[in-house]
């Protein structure tokens, strides 16, 4: 179940492995004492906790987040790495993205969870860049807005929220400032309202 990720190539730790744990539970220490950070951030927590990459439709049901899929070992060392970091340097910050929200993120770990300080908000920066890219102005769905926004309200107060991220600009796709300006013509007629409707977009986004 680990060795390379199935879908981008890279290799995957085994988090069962006593030496890979003290590996990367020490480099969490070593980058705050040798550089001063003052956090991090968990990207892509699924490729990590599934089996199969996160690579799998969700539907929400709690099965799915406790099934055979689920690799218990990468859970307990997020916890652990949580834990010990909240306990040696109680000012850090810990973030975790993980497009499945998987329950629990943000509670501590006293409580069953994972210990997080916050999570990101994923599907803000794709209903953007959906609603650019392939939605006339005008069919703009105010309601999916809002519950994009507001998703996961219980919370609230522990989401981070990126109007576009690294995802929207890798893989052939465009920043959303390349997709409301790149095509402007500055010696067209329209030139002016066309600038108009993109630096107004672009705030509504941003």
């Amino acid at each position: 179940k680990r060795g390379q990720h199935k879908f981008w190539g890279t290799r995957m730790f085994k988090y069962g492995d006593l030496d890979v744990l003290h590996f990367l539970l020490s480099n969490l220490s070593w980058w705050i004492e040798e550089y001063q950070i003052d956090g991090y951030q968990f990207h892509s927590l699924s490729s990590m906790i599934y089996t199969h990459n996160g690579f799998a439709s969700f539907t929400g049901d709690l099965e799915e987040y406790s099934n055979q899929y689920v690799d218990r070992e990468a859970l307990l060392y997020l916890i652990m790495a949580n834990e010990i970091l909240h306990v040696l340097y109680p000012n850090i910050v810990t973030i975790a993205e993980d497009a499945t929200y998987y329950p629990g993120l943000c509670e501590p770990t006293s409580q069953g969870g994972l210990g997080f300080d916050y999570y990101v908000n994923l599907s803000a920066p794709e209903m953007w860049s959906t609603f650019l890219e392939t939605v006339p102005d005008h069919e703009w769905s105010m309601t999916k807005i809002v519950n994009t926004l507001i998703s996961k309200k219980e919370n609230a107060d522990k989401m981070l929220l990126y109007a576009e991220n690294h995802n929207q600009s890798i893989s052939g796709r465009r920043s959303f400032a390349e997709v409301l300006f790149g095509e402007i013509d500055e010696h067209s007629e329209n030139y002016k309202e066309s600038l108009l409707r993109g630096s107004s977009l672009h705030k509504v986004c941003c």
